[in-house]
């Protein structure tokens, strides 16, 4: 399950800032395919080139972890809001999104 998202995260990372799987590979002191054999599968990343991969592109591991980051901005946004709110005013949330969703059915 974690493979497949580390996988794909590292390919989409690369796309979004337009780094060549190999010029990432080499900036990191490997042969040009170590990144394409990370994303295909055929290898797994150490902690440490994680770790590296995640100052490169200025994002922590909680960022690279992060399944909601391909949400839009404001949605994200209102979910940091929600997780600095104290508990009360969270639920006073949260039953307001279930009164809207059940208007919408």
């Amino acid at each position: 399950m974690y493979e497949q998202h580390i996988r794909d995260k590292i390919a989409s990372l690369c796309i979004e800032n337009d780094i060549a799987e190999s010029k990432l590979s080499k900036l990191m002191g490997h042969s040009d395919s170590y990144i394409r054999g990370i994303t295909s599968g055929r290898n797994m990343i150490s902690l440490g080139e994680l770790l590296y991969i995640c100052e490169y592109f200025h994002i922590t591991p909680d960022e690279f972890f992060r399944r909601d980051r391909n949400l839009p901005l404001v949605k994200r946004n209102i979910i940091e809001d929600i997780v600095a709110l104290p508990v009360e005013d969270a639920e006073a949330i949260a039953k307001l999104i279930e009164r809207l969703k059940a208007k919408q059915e």
